[in-house]
């Protein structure tokens, strides 16, 4: 069983008629029956009874189509979660050079001018960890701290 397959039903019931739903949801009429007919074939009921005025829901129909519509729901839901709140990943840099300063001032520069907000900085045994934090967006606060060896 999958989503598009009980979309399609949702949608058929509400039409009332294949072509229609398949008019509604841009797919083929043919598709849409196709797909009906493996669900129909995987769950062994018939969902609708076919006539030539159209379709109409089984009783088996009716309680399959509350628990697809409220499946739907819940899909659109967890959906909505997420599609609003979109995550980029957290991207990783490396630098090898030399133990130079200037390498450091230049590191620390390219990661304050795109807004890097943590890194982390090693020089043999020696880590410096970069924390910044935004207490008013137009200044940024830069501490390096160097545990103790």
């Amino acid at each position: 069983m999958k989503f598009h397959q009980i979309k399609y039903v949702a949608e058929i019931a509400r039409c009332g008629s294949i072509n229609k739903a398949a008019a509604k949801l841009f797919v083929s009429q043919s598709s849409i029956s196709s797909a009906l007919k493996e669900l129909e074939a995987e769950i062994k009921i018939p969902i609708f009874k076919r006539s030539n005025q159209g379709v109409e829901l089984t009783a088996e129909g009716r309680q399959f189509l509350s628990y697809a519509n409220s499946l739907l729901e819940r899909k659109e839901y967890i959906e909505s979660l997420y599609a609003s709140t979109h995550v980029e990943p957290e991207a990783q840099f490396s630098i090898s050079t030399q133990r130079y300063p200037f390498a450091v001032d230049a590191f620390v520069n390219l990661s304050t001018g795109h807004g890097i907000r943590d890194s982390t900085l090693r020089s043999g045994r020696r880590v410096w960890t970069r924390l910044s934090m935004m207490s008013i967006p137009q200044y940024l606060t830069l501490a390096l701290f160097s545990p103790p060896i």
